[in-house]
């Protein structure tokens, strides 16, 4: 059990927002009318680089070139498991080349960029069980300098995995501050 960081602060909890369209091709077209979307991406793009998790690999060239078209004042790249350029990517993407990367669960574990912002498409995808769905949240907050942040579950329906990924998080970090393990006690909305 790991309920703590090293910089003493709390995980950030994630927000589960409600895609009522759910997702598919035609709503990777349509996200141009999709305000709460493009302005939370807009929020959390100030914040520093935007990790933008999807459930297949299919998914990562089209998101990448419909969120160009939404954004194209943005460097914006993605990666995945067989992309032959991956690490290449991931090495621009640490030294700050790119404001938003889609990628598959290849970034899900054992990865620090600072800043890091998480946003989790279709979040209640098979693929995305609660312990995917934890790792991907914990990208965000992992230095002391940038100790929070923000990741955000877009879903059409708040699955199990999306409930039991926000509550383990929340009841770590009620376990770290009990302990004082942590500084301050958690919020929902770091």
């Amino acid at each position: 059990r790991l309920p703590a960081r090293h910089h003493r602060s709390p995980v950030p909890v994630p927000e589960w927002i409600r895609f009522s369209k759910g997702f598919d091709r035609d709503s990777i077209d349509s996200l141009e009318r999709e305000n709460l979307f493009i302005e939370r991406v807009e929020e959390l793009v100030q914040l520093g680089p935007v990790l933008v998790f999807v459930p297949k690999i299919s998914w990562v060239d089209l998101w990448v070139k419909g969120l160009k078209r939404i954004f194209p004042h943005y460097n914006i790249a993605g990666s995945y498991s067989s992309d032959p350029k991956r690490k290449e990517k991931i090495d621009n993407l640490r030294n700050k080349k790119y404001r938003i990367f889609v990628c598959t669960s290849i970034l899900e574990r054992g990865v620090t960029i600072p800043n890091a912002q998480v946003i989790v498409i279709a979040a209640d995808h098979e693929v995305f069980n609660e312990r995917a769905l934890v790792q991907m949240s914990g990208r965000v907050g992992r230095t002391q300098e940038n100790p929070s942040g923000k990741a955000l579950f877009f879903a059409k329906n708040k699955t199990a995995g999306i409930e039991k990924a926000i509550r383990w998080i929340e009841d770590q970090n009620k376990y770290a501050y009990k302990k004082g393990l942590i500084n301050q006690p958690f919020s929902k909305l770091n």
